[in-house]
């Protein structure tokens, strides 16, 4: 009897943690969602835990801007947020370091930015899609801006 209740929750926690993960989210809406996407590197990447949060931070130097409100040679402060002990699904920006790509970043109160979707670090191979995806976004804007001067 111990036998088959040790191997039905084995069962169970098996089948918990396989169906975690992230929600397909399309490269389309996670442009639109950006406030700004670069191409740049991911530096000084640190990590701590506190109060069962696994913080991670780190600057990404801006080479080119594809959209959005700075400019090249700025640096932005990236954060990042895991609970302790959850393995998937979650963010970890520390192996995207020193690496140059695409960033689809939200921008924070604070002025930081977020990466919070794998699909927010993007290779630099897709940069005619995302250039792509950004000229229709424009073209949306701009015609809802229109509708709403009418």
């Amino acid at each position: 009897m111990k036998y088959i209740f040790s191997t039905l929750v084995i069962m169970l926690l098996t089948v918990t943690l396989g169906l975690a993960r992230w929600a397909f989210i399309p490269l389309e809406q996670l442009v639109q969602e950006s406030d700004l996407i670069v191409i740049g590197a991911l530096t000084d990447v640190k990590e701590h835990t506190e109060n069962e949060i696994e913080h991670g931070r780190g600057v990404i130097t801006v080479d080119k801007v594809l959209w959005g409100n700075v400019k090249a040679g700025e640096k932005l402060n990236l954060t990042w947020e895991n609970a302790v002990g959850i393995v998937c699904p979650r963010i970890d920006h520390k192996d995207n370091q020193q690496k140059k790509a695409i960033w689809l970043l939200t921008v924070e109160k604070n002025n930081g930015v977020k990466a919070d979707y794998p699909g927010r670090f993007v290779e630099l191979t897709q940069k005619e899609e995302i250039l792509k995806l950004i000229k229709q976004n424009k073209a949306v804007v701009s015609k809802n801006i229109s509708l709403f001067k009418l």
